[in-house]
């Protein structure tokens, strides 16, 4: 298997983990928004991340959503519109997660619109892949 392929598969499976952690953590009110952006802002990552390694296209050590968005755009996968507010996910990466940015400056997330927006951006990236190198549906 190649290199690249074997990288999205590992960071889509990944991904999916994330999902899975925010969707089971979605009304738990004792998990903060904090924690919460963490799983979502991972799993946007890792999906855009999947997307570009399929498509063959280096990327940076990076969290942030904007550029990987741009690098999706630019390897010729631009992101439904709707989409592109994912980007709003990045400081959830580190920063509030590890007290850097003053949690009272952030805004309250509306988990389930995110959510939401998550699987959407998921549906994408899977319908950019060969079905035959997807590994999972």
């Amino acid at each position: 298997m190649q290199q690249w392929l074997r990288q999205a598969r590992t960071l889509l499976e990944k991904a999916d983990e994330d999902l899975h952690a925010a969707e089971a953590l979605l009304n738990a009110e004792k998990v903060s928004d904090e924690l919460w952006g963490f799983h979502a802002q991972q799993a946007v990552e890792k999906l855009l991340k999947g997307l570009l390694s399929y498509r063959r296209v280096a990327f940076p050590f990076t969290h942030n959503l904007s550029e990987l968005i741009e690098l999706t755009k630019n390897a010729g996968r631009s992101l439904p519109d709707e989409l592109g507010t994912l980007s709003d996910l990045t400081p959830y990466a580190a920063e509030l997660r590890y007290g850097f940015l003053d949690p009272q400056k952030s805004r309250s997330l509306d988990r389930n619109a995110i959510l939401t927006r998550i699987k959407a951006l998921r549906a994408f990236v899977h319908s950019n892949l060969d079905p035959a190198d997807s590994g999972a549906g």
